[in-house]
């Protein structure tokens, strides 16, 4: 259970089913609404009220995701995963380089930079700026 930030009276339950989270929302002790979002919507709404944790990110299904979309297959051994909620951000490690690592963006609208090295062409890295519109794009796509 979370505090908002402004009205101290009102309390954010949040549970995850499957793929989606059960938001209930309560007025002092009455739960006023409760409905389902996904994770898109919840990492947005997270950053409205403070929670955003790597707990919640499903990162095989991200990784799923990507593939799909871009055509592309990443490493299934993940060695780091790092959040920068200040930024919005998500760096994923598969292995440290060798070698040189450079980067290039993959086909989505949000900026994500594949890292490679440079020699080998092996994947080592993936860094999302904007890891909510990220997830949402991702969502949306895979809804139509």
């Amino acid at each position: 259970m979370y505090e908002d930030r402004v009205r101290h009276d009102v309390k954010y339950l949040l549970q995850k089913l499957g793929d989606k989270f059960l938001c209930m929302v309560a007025v002092g002790d009455d739960v006023v609404t409760a409905y389902l979002i996904n994770q898109a919507k919840y990492l947005k709404y997270s950053e409205k009220v403070g929670l955003k944790t790597l707990l919640e990110l499903d990162l095989k299904r991200l990784i799923d995701s990507l593939e799909r979309k871009c055509g592309i297959t990443l490493p299934r051994e993940v060695t780091e995963v790092y959040l920068d909620r200040d930024h919005n951000l998500l760096f994923i490690r598969f292995s440290e380089p060798d070698e040189q690592e450079v980067g290039e963006p993959l086909c989505t609208r949000t900026l994500v930079t594949l890292f490679t090295e440079e020699k080998t062409g092996k994947i080592t890295a993936l860094e999302m700026i904007g890891i909510s519109d990220l997830l949402e794009e991702l969502s949306n796509e895979s809804s139509e």
